[in-house]
């Protein structure tokens, strides 16, 4: 159960007991037809999984959730940490300023499962999500959140399981719990008459498997006073305000809403009286812009709006904002505002007529309001015949509630386009047809309104482009060595080639280059042989020049951070670029490969010689795994996994790449790590050789001689007679002592066959025949269809002309062959001409 919030009623989705009770509810909704909702289950139902990412190093540490996930501003705590690894701690790496220290008592840090950590918060870190990582000699861990918050930190106690029971504690606090299966936890809290308090829970948000619902219950007569379930915009956290009529004490009520628990289902709950925000006004700010930012949300009455100075840097995505009360206090939890290098402007209302629509200019972006029900709101702009223009909606990427239907119309009130109703977020996506004023018509899907429903627009000319993902969000480098990022690439009309490159610590750099028409590459990042042992934050970088403009991307790890989050929707937008190189010790040994053969063949065998150099003292096996670009969904996996073992004690192995019969032709970038055991520490080492292009098994050259076709006649190379040349022989021949006898032997057969050779130049250590076919050659030329022995690399064939024969210079001409063995692959020489003459 929920109670909404005002302007929120029946905010709550029925239950479906069946896909097609799902369907009438569905088409309850006037903009929302079945068909296209239920096109879209069966896609999703059937859309086949991509290829898995990289996996991490295994021998870098992993970390289940920390207890407490977070701190108090100004404090020390000490935080234990658990998972796997954990020995041999270098470091803990935060995404705020932080003194950490590791203490070294009680072979603190000798014990894989368990590490302590003290951690002093300056009490001018910022508000808000941050981050923490575990650094050793071997790797850096996964990232697990950590909150910074002005509220004093309170523990849960193991015995709150009953109303009797009940934890008391102060007011302010945040309460750091965990729910228990079929459990629910109590806190016992006093107030005075007319004080008012906002409750607050973060369990989703927090990555937790917590869905948490609370309940304000006066312990005189058990009467609940107010509850909350999903509070809109906070990924099914709850949250309210209550002001007391009676002083006393009085219990919250945490549980999960299906009964479920564990160590997972944890939860911070904030008590206290702090506003509660759902977004900022406006969404977004133009970076270095000055700008005044209000709150919307279902409690931040008489807030005043807050001075900020945008920051300028290109790669900071967002920052967040606390909102605080006029007289100062405990503050709000923050909410995100997103930096974007458009011209932002805050609707003006009244807007909710065609006659009252806001000017907007192309490019742009607006932000605006749905405060009521049935609410719409104009945009105008003025586009150009031809002209594409791409509208988006952002609302629940920060947080927001809002679902929007968007509507553009002429000049003359005509609907032109419309957003997809069944899909979220809205977009319109739309070539303009005529020169003249546009209208924007915005509205709330399902025609809700209220304090929570914000939203924000930005209107574009279609222009091509890219994203890039990175594999993994986190990677490890040893001293001196290699860390291999998978990093891919989804295009929008563009095919050119991307530049890699990384922004990271003094002493690590990295570059490569996305080919053009590729859908990724293997970047290498190396640590320098003095770069500090250490966890690193790291970002990666893509640039490309599109239409003669600079286009900068920054790799996503957005959809890794959900999974790490409990596939939690909408994480925090600062962590979507965030990963983490770990710099680990020297190895000792480094590895090289080289391809015995300088290409691949698709369905055959390319060897790859894996040389070892053993530092003195180890001799350990080796084992060396291939490492891919991953394909694209749908595409083959153009070379499958591979792996040697280099045996102990020896320097040398051979590793064997079968590139599939259907692998897309061209370079393939390769890298490959090696792993062994030192001193029981695994180590490990990497290597990324030049690319290994796949090729056909050929390629064929066809010389001619410069030599001509002849038709049959009398002489090489001439006209045959014609009947009056023979008689001005005969009657010359008459006169003479030889009259009867026509001396014709100067007059020969002219040869009607031309000698070419073909030459195979072959390719990835191909010996195999190959057979040969001539095509399009002239009309009534024929040849036969020979094949270039195994392990030879020419042949001569003899075209031949009929009498027939097409007479001139044909230019379309070429040898098709066939490698009969290696699955009849084919190529074909390139064109040349056979002349025929009389």
């Amino acid at each position: 159960m929920n109670t909404p919030l005002p302007g929120h009623q029946g905010r709550r989705v029925p239950a479906f007991g069946s896909l097609a009770h799902m369907g009438a509810w569905l088409c309850a909704f006037s903009k929302l037809s079945l068909v296209p909702t239920f096109v879209a289950f069966l896609i999703l139902a059937q859309s086949p999984v991509h290829a898995q990412p990289p996996t991490p190093n295994p021998a870098a540490p992993t970390l289940a959730a920390p207890f407490p996930m977070g701190a108090q501003r100004g404090t020390t705590i000490e935080l234990t940490l658990t998972g796997t690894n954990l020995n041999d701690p270098v470091g803990v790496l935060t995404s705020f300023p932080a003194k950490i220290t590791i203490p070294t008592e009680n072979n603190n840090g000798k014990d894989p499962a368990k590490l302590l950590v003290r951690m002093e918060v300056p009490r001018d870190a910022p508000l808000g999500w941050h981050t923490v990582r575990l650094a050793t000699s071997r790797g850096v861990s996964n990232f697990r959140l950590s909150c910074l918050d002005d509220l004093p930190q309170v523990l849960e106690s193991a015995d709150n399981r009953t109303p009797a029971s009940a934890q008391a504690v102060p007011v302010p606090a945040v309460v750091c719990g965990r729910v228990d299966a079929e459990q629910t936890d109590y806190f016992k809290f006093h107030v005075e008459a007319g004080q008012r308090l906002s409750f607050e829970v973060l369990g989703r948000r927090l990555g937790s498997g917590l869905d948490p619902i609370i309940t304000l219950i006066n312990p005189r007569g058990g009467k609940p006073l107010a509850m909350s379930d999903d509070a809109p915009g906070q990924s099914k956290d709850p949250r309210f305000t209550y002001t007391f009529k009676e002083a006393g004490d009085y219990l919250l009520e945490v549980r999960d809403v299906r009964h479920q628990g564990g160590a997972d289902w944890y939860y911070r709950l904030r008590i206290g009286d702090f506003p509660m925000a759902t977004t900022p006004v406006p969404l977004a700010a133009r970076r270095g812009s000055a700008v005044q930012v209000s709150f919307a949300g279902p409690h931040v009455e008489g807030i005043p709006p807050l001075s900020v100075n945008v920051p300028t840097e290109p790669d900071l995505k967002a920052i967040w904002l606390a909102p605080t009360w006029p007289t100062g206090g405990v503050p709000g939890w923050p909410v995100v505002l997103a930096l974007s290098d458009d011209e932002e402007a805050l609707e003006n209302e009244p807007n909710d007529e065609a006659s009252k629509a806001n000017r907007l200019g192309v490019p742009s972006a607006v932000s605006g309001r749905m405060q009521r029900k049935y609410d719409k709101d104009f945009f105008v702009f003025a586009g150009k015949k031809g002209q594409r223009i791409v509208v988006d909606a952002v609302t629940q990427e920060q947080h927001s509630p809002t679902v929007l239907y968007l509507v553009l119309k002429n000049a003359k009130g005509n609907q032109v386009a419309a957003s997809n109703p069944a899909n979220d977020p809205a977009r319109i996506d739309f070539t303009l047809p005529e020169d003249g004023d546009y209208t924007l018509v915005v509205e709330h899907l399902h025609y809700w309104g209220g304090p929570d429903e914000t939203y924000r627009l930005t209107v574009q000319p279609y222009a091509p482009g890219f994203t890039l993902t990175a594999g993994l969000d986190r990677h490890d480098a040893p001293q001196g060595g290699t860390a291999i990022i998978h990093v891919s690439v989804a295009r929008r009309d563009f095919n050119g080639p991307i530049e890699l490159s990384v922004a990271g610590p003094p002493g690590v750099q990295g570059s490569a280059v996305i080919p053009a028409g590729q859908n990724g590459t293997l970047l290498a990042v190396q640590a320098g042989a003095e770069a500090p042992i250490a966890g690193h934050r790291l970002n990666i970088i893509g640039k490309a020049t599109i239409n003669d403009k600079p286009v900068v991307e920054q790799a996503s790890v957005r959809s890794l951070v959900s999974q790490n989050l409990g596939n939690l929707a909408f994480p925090p937008m600062h962590l979507h670029n965030e990963l983490a190189l770990g710099v680990t010790e020297k190895p000792p040994f480094t590895i090289q490969a080289t391809y015995d053969q300088p290409e691949g063949l698709r369905g055959g065998t390319t060897p790859v010689t894996i040389q070892v150099a053993r530092n003195a003292g180890f001799d350990e096996e080796i084992t060396v795994t291939l490492v891919t670009v991953p394909p694209v969904q749908g595409q083959p996996v153009p070379i499958p996994p591979a792996t040697v073992k280099v045996p102990k004690g020896q320097a040398q192995a051979k590793l064997e790449l079968k590139p599939a019969g259907n692998a897309p032709l061209g370079p393939q970038t390769l890298g490959y790590i090696a792993r062994a055991k030192f001193n029981g520490k695994d180590v490990t080492a990497s290597v990324l050789p030049s690319p290994l292009p796949l090729t056909l098994p050929f390629d064929l050259q066809v010389d001619t001689r410069g030599g001509v076709l002849n038709v049959p006649g009398l002489r090489a190379g001439q006209p045959a007679p014609s009947p009056f040349h023979l008689a001005d022989l005969l009657n010359r021949a008459s006169g003479s002592a030889t009259f009867g006898m026509l001396d014709l032997s100067h007059v020969r057969p002219a040869p009607n066959t031309l000698k070419v050779k073909v030459t195979a130049v072959r390719k990835g250590g191909y010996k195999g025949p190959i057979a040969l076919e001539f095509r399009n050659l002239p009309a009534n030329v024929t040849a036969p269809k020979p094949a270039i022995p195994e392990g030879q690399t020419e042949v001569e064939v003899d075209l031949t002309a009929a009498a027939n024969a097409a007479v001139g210079a044909k230019g379309d001409v070429n040898v098709l062959g066939t490698a009969t063995g290696l699955a009849n692959q084919q190529n074909a020489s390139p064109n040349f001409t056979v002349n025929v003459v009389k």
